[in-house]
């Protein structure tokens, strides 16, 4: 048929695009609850290249401050570390998706964001807190200064508990 016309209606074309389209998907963000002082933290940042879109960069974040880039685009640097105090990320065994964070201390402390970037620039982010403690090595010991050895129900104490 010579000089035929093609119709698409302005609907169908719209969902042709969109039901093609895809996204990269933010599925979990895994932080250890606590960790004692002195140990490795495991951070995991789990998603999912669907269809068409794939992954522009990926961004580890503690307290709102950028420690880890990930872009798997850029030859020159696709993975990038920043100085945070209390971070100290282990990149001979770190990948994108799993931040290993060396010998954590007290200012480890913090909410640490994944945020992802699709290559249709959508960004999706999940944070999650860690807190490092530190167990004491024994059991606290309850002292006072006076020599009394026994009291009576009512009396005034002052007491000093140290561990």
């Amino acid at each position: 048929m010579i000089g035929a016309k093609l119709f698409v209606h302005p609907l169908l074309g719209f969902l042709l695009v969109t039901t093609c389209s895809a996204a990269v998907t933010l599925e979990a963000v895994v932080v250890p609850h606590s960790k004692s002082r002195g140990e490795e933290a495991h951070l995991l940042c789990k998603y999912i290249e669907d269809g068409y879109d794939s992954l522009y960069s990926l961004k580890w974040y503690k307290d709102e401050v950028e420690f880890y880039r990930y872009q798997p685009w850029n030859a020159q640097a696709q993975q990038q570390v920043f100085d945070v105090p209390g971070v100290r990320v282990d990149v001979s065994t770190s990948k994108p998706s799993h931040i290993v964070l060396k010998k954590v201390n007290f200012r480890s402390t913090g909410i640490y964001r994944c945020e992802i970037t699709s290559s249709n620039f959508e960004i999706t982010e999940k944070y999650e807190q860690m807190t490092v403690i530190e167990l004491p090595h024994k059991a606290p010991t309850i002292t006072t200064d006076l020599a009394i050895k026994q009291y009576e129900i009512g009396d005034m104490l002052q007491l000093n508990c140290t561990s």
